[in-house]
């Protein structure tokens, strides 16, 4: 009997392959990772507390690195009286500590041994914040609603599985969310970390990366949460009675953060260092209509709005219109900011030092912008960078042309 050696083996290594192929393809999704049992992992935890990490990093070739560490002591406990957060919460720092019931926050300063009450409606703004604030809401939740995002159903084909692996002593499924991305100098890369346990989420490490201008940035985020215990009994009216210990500031009310100085207000004098070197008036710009935008270098949307402003300049040139960057926050030499502005192409006038008139000027956010007329008069206002911004600035300058 002849045997074909070559055949033989040919026909082994298929095999080999083909079942190392199989074997690699069972490792796609682990049939016990399934969003079912990752539901049932954080439904069963109804009264819990763990330590929540949030750590920042931002990375610009060529430049500084920014950094950002704090971590949070939290606790949840489930209430049915609550039809739109659902718990209780607690959350504390050095600082400052956070309770939350009924739509009602207490926020205590640890410092000052002094604590505020606000009570919103449940509809408002400031409560449908809550449920996204990783900072007290249950992070496992935010997890599990980010895994569900698109499609419940197709779990498989919103996330792909990436490895296990151990973090913080625990080992983890690694999923990937997938993230669709129009914009092709962007990327971002989101890793979610399971418990291959309990089957409830720990962990969020985003990446975006950005070609901005000559800058190649990378920004991390990494939240986590450890110490993770789930508890049979309420805690939460043992953190309320520590009120006691404390005394309740009456005297001031919340400052809502939208309530930038109103049109047709005098905008207040000031007189700050350019970059260039000289001091710059809002007096020495009369008969000009300014438009002033705070900023800081660790604000992402702050110079994504300034780099939309620098494009709107061009529109404007030859005519009394002036674009002004106001930094709040860095030091000029130390945080390099010159090299910052030129790596992103940014050539409008810019102030620092801007701090000091943050209080005449209500800068509770930023980005904040104020478009003052000829006459020194305020005619619009905006916290937060969003597209209708430029619009916006757009119909309030041609209205004074």
């Amino acid at each position: 009997m002849n045997v074909n050696f070559k055949l033989v083996i040919k026909l082994a290594s298929i095999i080999f392959f083909a079942s190392a192929n199989f074997l690699y393809a069972q490792e796609i999704f682990p049939g016990s990772l399934t969003i079912h049992n990752i539901e049932l992992g954080c439904n069963k935890i109804k009264t819990g507390g763990y330590t929540y990490h949030d750590n920042y990093t931002k990375l610009s070739i060529g430049e500084d690195t920014t950094t950002h560490f704090v971590a949070y002591q939290c606790y949840f406990e489930e209430n049915s009286n609550d039809t739109i957060i659902g718990y209780k919460l607690s959350n504390s720092w050095k600082y400052n500590k956070t309770l939350y019931e009924n739509y009602t926050f207490y926020n205590v300063d640890l410092q000052s041994y002094m604590y505020k009450v606000f009570t919103f409606p449940p509809d408002s703004e400031a409560i449908h914040r809550l449920a996204n604030d990783n900072s007290i809401y249950p992070f496992h939740e935010i997890l599990l609603r980010s895994l569900k995002a698109n499609d419940q159903n197709n779990f498989d084909k919103n996330c792909s599985y990436v490895k296990m692996e151990l973090f913080d002593n625990q080992s983890c499924y690694v999923v990937e969310r997938k993230e669709i991305s129009n914009n092709p100098n962007r990327s971002v890369q989101t890793l979610i970390y399971i418990n291959a346990t309990s089957f409830i989420p720990i962990r969020s490490l985003v990446t975006i990366t950005n070609h901005i201008g000559k800058v190649v940035e990378k920004q991390i985020f990494d939240y986590w949460i450890n110490n993770f215990q789930s508890y049979k009994y309420s805690k939460f009216n043992s953190y309320k009675s520590e009120l006691v210990n404390y005394s309740r500031d009456t005297t001031k009310k919340e400052v809502e953060r939208d309530s930038s100085l109103s049109n047709g207000t005098v905008a207040p004098q000031w007189s700050l260092p350019s970059l260039s070197g000289k001091n710059i008036s809002l007096n020495s710009l009369r008969g000009n209509i300014v438009i002033m935008d705070f900023w800081y270098k660790a604000c992402i949307p702050c110079y994504k709005q300034m780099m939309a402003l620098e494009k709107l300049k061009l529109r404007y040139k030859n005519k009394k219109v002036v674009f002004l960057g106001v930094n709040t926050l860095d030091d000029p030499v130390k945080d390099k900011l010159e090299l910052f502005l030129q790596n992103r192409n940014i050539n409008m006038l810019n102030v620092y030092n801007g701090r000091s008139i943050e209080k005449r000027y209500k800068i509770y956010a930023t980005p904040c912008i104020y478009i003052i007329d000829k006459n020194g008069y305020i005619i619009y206002s905006h916290v937060g960078f969003s597209g209708n911004v430029l619009q916006d600035v757009i119909t309030s300058i041609s209205k004074r042309l």
